[in-house]
């Protein structure tokens, strides 16, 4: 509290030996402060000072934040973004791959194509064959990919039936 007593009886002292010494004239109080008067010419217009506002806008709670402090957030930061972005792109990745597996075991296939290839009465015959070689394959082998006549069978089978209808 005597601080601020201080400055302002500074302040108002300064003010006052100000317009003495000026025999008062010519001040004029502006929005930043008081406009004083011109004693020097530039570029042949005179020049005024005006007296400067005190910072409003300091945080001084960080003012002990030294440059290496910064330096250290910012990288703690930038690395934290970067992780993350890896993580992104990781699932992103992983999802696509996964997506082109599902994609390649059951393709769009066009099954009137497939019931003339292979025939109505056939299709059955195939189904189970394509059913054998993909789940049933030994140890060491790969199994084949689907041709689409297992996906036409049951696409079939439940447009006959309809779904959840036992077969056994």
């Amino acid at each position: 509290m005597k601080t601020y007593i201080k400055e302002n009886l500074e302040n108002a002292l300064t003010d006052k030996l100000f317009e003495i010494r000026n025999n008062g004239s010519n001040t004029s109080y502006t929005f930043s402060g008081k406009r004083l008067p011109a004693k020097k010419k530039f570029l042949s217009d005179d020049l005024f000072l005006v007296e400067a506002t005190e910072p409003t806008n300091i945080i001084w709670e960080n003012r002990h934040w030294t440059t290496k402090d910064y330096v250290y957030r910012t990288f703690i930061a930038f690395s934290f973004i970067c992780f993350l972005l890896c993580v992104s792109f990781a699932i992103i990745f992983y999802s696509k791959i996964y997506a082109i597996v599902i994609d390649s075991k059951y393709p769009d296939v066009d099954c009137d194509y497939i019931t003339e290839v292979y025939g109505s009465s056939d299709l059955e015959k195939w189904a189970y064959l394509e059913y054998v070689a993909y789940y049933n394959a030994t140890e060491g082998e790969e199994s084949l990919p689907f041709s689409g006549t297992l996906q036409c069978f049951c696409d079939d089978l439940t447009d006959t039936l309809g779904y959840g209808t036992d077969l056994f």
